[in-house]
């Protein structure tokens, strides 16, 4: 799954504030702090669990890996278990982990975040989201 590739105008606002797919205007950037993903709260149980058993979170910029964590460790302080949902594993939701060492996002680059799902795909569609959370710089005036 791969998130930053819409634009406002394509898709909306709503959906995401990216200017242009996939890398920030040229006089742009951006320091991100933390990396939160949130499945839709509508998801079924199954297809959460599935979706985050094994599943990594991976950042690419200039066509380069730049990090790559375990999908859980950067789950929402927004995120909750669906109803009726039955665990056998912990997991530390509402935990907020911002980054050890930050990671400098330059404008005019491509970039990408990923998800490798885990084991076994979702049955059904899964809606998420993925927040970068840090500093944007951008010119004065």
């Amino acid at each position: 799954i791969t998130f930053f590739n819409d634009t406002e105008a394509g898709s909306g606002k709503y959906v995401t504030n990216m200017q242009v797919a996939g890398q920030l205007p040229n006089t742009q950037r951006f320091l991100i702090k933390e990396i939160n993903w949130a499945p839709n709260p509508e998801v079924a149980t199954n297809d959460e669990k599935d979706v985050c058993d094994r599943a990594c979170i991976a950042i690419e910029i200039n066509n380069k890996r730049i990090y790559i964590a375990p999908l859980q460790m950067h789950i929402s302080a927004d995120s909750f278990q669906p109803q009726g949902a039955t665990e056998t594993v912990t997991h530390h939701l509402n935990v907020i982990r911002e980054l050890e060492n930050y990671i400098l996002l330059p404008g005019g680059v491509p970039f990408k975040v990923v998800i490798t799902v885990g084991i076994t795909a979702a049955a059904s569609s899964l809606i998420a989201t993925t927040r970068l959370i840090g500093e944007l710089v951008r010119p004065s005036g």
